[in-house]
């Protein structure tokens, strides 16, 4: 998800969308180590060590320029707690070589 150049949140009825910030990474590193939440994120399910994570957040922060995308932090609006992560991210599904072989219609 982009933010608009000046703009540094999203806002709905109940949510809040911000930029994760460095402050951030004590809550994700909580959440990445949840089996229970792994499972959903990462290959194989796996629970992310707190120096993966802090490599999570510094990718995170580094792709908000080089990209113009990158996650977001999901704030509760009613009392501003951080309860989760959302947005997009540069994913490279299939290569060239991939798709040799492949009828036309599914390159």
């Amino acid at each position: 998800m982009t933010l608009a150049r000046g703009t540094d949140r999203l806002e709905s009825a109940r949510l809040v969308l911000r930029r994760v910030a460095p402050d951030d990474l004590p809550f994700f590193t909580r959440i990445h180590a949840l089996p229970e939440v792994a499972e959903h994120l990462y290959p194989g399910g796996r629970p992310r060590s707190p120096e993966q994570t802090a490599t999570w957040l510094h990718y995170t922060l580094a792709s908000y320029d080089q990209l113009a995308l990158g996650y977001l932090a999901v704030l509760r609006k009613s009392d501003g707690a951080l309860i989760g992560r959302c947005g997009l991210m540069d994913l490279v599904v299939e290569s060239t070589a991939c798709g040799k072989g492949l009828p036309p219609t599914l390159r």
